[in-house]
């Protein structure tokens, strides 16, 4: 995403500037984007859709290159934009995810939400405990781990997933396929092992 700061404001538009334009940008140093609200805050510009992420006071949304808003809410920011059409929002400290039609795929619950190996979605909650979710809502990995990883090289590839000093391995099709108490492995885990596979 591409910083652009506020150039000049008047009664029917707002005039906008790249502060660093690059190669991969459109080229211009400035652009005119009218009607606008007067409690604007924040104009990002997102090279990959080409469009314009806003905030402004009591809310967010997002102009398509036209200036035309195309969706707004009353979330506090829009964080980022996955597939064009999925929305990791933010309001009072907490995150939740949306698409273009308006629908909360997760809700505004987690501390975190991030995109995982582009089809999946890995949700911390304000435990700090981690869970894998899909993009129709459904946790496929519940949020109880320290940690999850996706291992292709260890002996038992898959899903690794830690909490405290277990390890839970999952399949491509989220069925547990190793379950192991005190792994000697788990850098989760603060209890020392004299030796032996555990």
């Amino acid at each position: 995403m591409v910083c652009i700061s506020v150039w000049a404001i008047t009664s029917k538009s707002l005039v906008i500037k790249l502060d660093s334009p690059n190669k991969d940008s459109r080229d211009f140093s400035k652009l005119i984007i009218s009607p606008v609200s007067p409690d604007l805050l924040e104009i990002k510009h997102h090279r990959k859709t080409g469009w314009y992420l806003f905030t402004q006071v009591g809310g967010c949304g997002i102009m398509d290159e036209k200036a035309q808003v195309i969706w707004r809410s009353d979330m506090d920011k829009i964080t980022k934009i996955d597939y064009e059409m999925y929305f990791v929002v933010k309001k009072d400290s907490l995150f939740g995810l949306t698409n273009l039609a308006g629908d909360m795929i997760f809700p505004l619950q987690y501390r975190s939400i991030n995109l995982f190996q582009n089809r999946y979605y890995k949700i911390e909650t304000t435990e700090n405990k981690f869970g894998l979710g899909d993009l129709n809502g459904n946790i496929l990995i519940k949020p109880i781990y320290n940690e999850i990883r996706l291992s292709r090289f260890q002996e038992t590839p898959g899903l690794w997933c830690f909490n405290g000093c277990d390890l839970t391995v999952y399949d491509t099709a989220f069925n547990i396929i190793v379950s192991r108490k005190h792994h000697r492995d788990n850098p989760y885990c603060n209890e020392r092992y004299s030796g032996g596979v555990h």
